[in-house]
């Protein structure tokens, strides 16, 4: 199933980009310098309670999803 980032993740999840929403201003450009591209795996680090934000695994890198990000970009569990 193909869903938001911020939806039906946790901790320890796997996922591919499958969409990034071009409709909202500068956020394919901002998700491109973090590394997020479509077919790229991620690792869900953790998802944090307290803002909806998400750590994710890119490239043995971690990076901080806002939650407003997150609900941008739409993946597929693996």
């Amino acid at each position: 199933d193909i869903e938001a980032l911020e939806c039906n993740v946790t901790s320890n999840d796997s996922a591919k980009v499958i969409r990034v929403n071009d409709d909202v201003k500068n956020l394919l450009s901002y998700v491109t310098k973090i590394g997020i591209s479509l077919g790229k795996e991620i690792l869900v680090k953790d998802k944090l309670d307290y803002d909806g934000s998400i750590l994710v695994m890119i490239d043995n890198k971690e990076i901080s999803i806002s939650n407003k990000i997150a609900s941008n970009i739409y993946v597929e569990k693996i």
